[in-house]
């Protein structure tokens, strides 16, 4: 496979090639170049630093956008699609920017992972394990507190 820099394309779970991601190592994984996906997720708009959600579902990720891969789970390139995109839509249920439509969400990252070459026993597996744990609640607050250097302590 050729490297691909700098490409934006629309991944649609009906064309798996067009699915394919480039991300580098560094949070766990820092996606290298902008992402969008059809999703089925509609009547919201997001525009965030690092992300995009439209009323027709389009789902833009910007180069740059960090995520730590399939928490919880084993972490495989099969999964490695499912985990960037639950993880952006897991953001925005936290930070209020879309309803907390958990459900709606693992449902499509369900059929994206599949989609991506995950077996239907392992992406069936994950997506019972996140809707048992409501993945996104708002009232969990953020995965990863903010810390200040040098002190490493919470925000005050």
């Amino acid at each position: 496979m050729n490297k691909i820099e700098n490409v934006f394309s629309v991944g649609n779970i009906e064309d798996p090639k067009s699915l394919i991601i480039g991300y580098s190592k560094g949070y766990k994984y820092q996606l290298e170049f902008t992402k969008a996906f059809w999703t089925p997720i509609k009547e919201y708009s997001v525009k965030f630093d690092w992300y995009e959600l439209y009323l027709n579902g389009l789902l833009v990720i910007q180069k740059g956008y960090a995520w730590d891969g399939m928490t919880g789970w084993i972490d495989t390139v099969s999964n490695r699609v499912y985990s960037l995109v639950h993880d952006v839509f897991c953001q925005m249920m936290r930070n209020n920017q879309i309803p907390h439509i958990y459900k709606e969400v693992n449902a499509f990252c369900y059929d994206l992972g599949t989609a991506c070459e995950m077996s239907l026993l392992h992406a069936g597996i994950v997506t019972l394990a996140v809707n048992a744990n409501k993945s996104g609640d708002p009232g969990r607050g953020p995965d990863r507190p903010v810390l200040y250097a040098p002190s490493g302590k919470l925000i005050p």
